[in-house]
């Protein structure tokens, strides 16, 4: 399954979310993605935060192959109806019709990526 969302904005809070600062590259980059078609959204009815479930929904939807892509709401930002996390089936056999763009580098600002001591 290959992680993206609507905006480089969420990707950003996703990363600080899941990710150690002192384990984020220097040398991140942006890029997009024209897909074939409009993402389908997922549906999924238990809480968000419940990560077997949501894992389990995941698994299901990689193994039906019903759809190249799917919109899921972001755990972190999670009733905006704007903000979504886009999940990508490389199975999926329209996968190899995904144009990727590239955005360029990518920095996190410094205050975003500070342990508490340098502040």
């Amino acid at each position: 399954m290959l992680y993206s969302a609507s905006s480089v904005s969420l990707c950003c809070l996703e990363v600080l979310v899941h990710t150690d600062p002192d384990l984020i590259p220097d040398n991140l980059v942006w890029s997009w993605a024209e897909l074939p078609e409009d993402p389908e959204t997922l549906l999924y009815r238990s809480r968000l935060t419940d990560i077997e479930r949501t894992r389990a929904a995941g698994r299901r939807w990689i193994n039906s192959r019903v759809c190249l892509a799917v919109r899921v709401p972001s755990v972190i930002i999670p009733h905006t109806g704007v903000d979504f996390n886009v999940l990508l089936n490389p199975t999926h056999d329209a996968f190899t019709g995904v144009t990727w763009q590239s955005g360029g580098a990518f920095k996190f600002d410094p205050r975003l990526v500070s342990d508490e001591t340098s502040r």
